[in-house]
């Protein structure tokens, strides 16, 4: 398989192909090799969570999953890793959640 090593995008989901396949070691240096082209996003953050919870450093899991957590509070993943690792996730922000769009109205009659 090639992957373009400069596409943060195929290199991350190489990572994720690694972390499947239970290559823990070259699943997070890949996925961290990704966060170096593409910067920070809670999915990514969760999946280097992920493979430090496999390879026992829970420290810099929660490291993770508390940046993915103050990128996108609402992150459900990243909040239940961090629970599981018996750390209470901070609350979400209070207000609205964003709602999807309003379906479009009908002409029929």
């Amino acid at each position: 398989l090639k992957v373009d090593p400069l596409n943060p995008r195929a290199v991350q989901v190489l990572g994720e192909v690694y972390r499947a396949q239970e290559r823990h070691s070259e699943a997070l240096a890949t996925l961290v090799r990704a966060r170096e082209l593409s910067g920070d996003n809670a999915n990514l953050l969760a999946a280097m969570a992920a493979c430090c919870i496999k390879l026992e450093r829970k420290a810099t899991a929660i490291g993770y999953l508390e940046r993915a957590l103050e990128l996108e509070p609402r992150h459900f993943r990243a909040r239940r890793m961090l629970s599981r690792l018996g750390r209470k996730p901070p609350p979400p922000p209070k207000g609205k959640r964003e709602s999807p769009a309003p379906a479009a109205k009908s002409n029929l009659k």
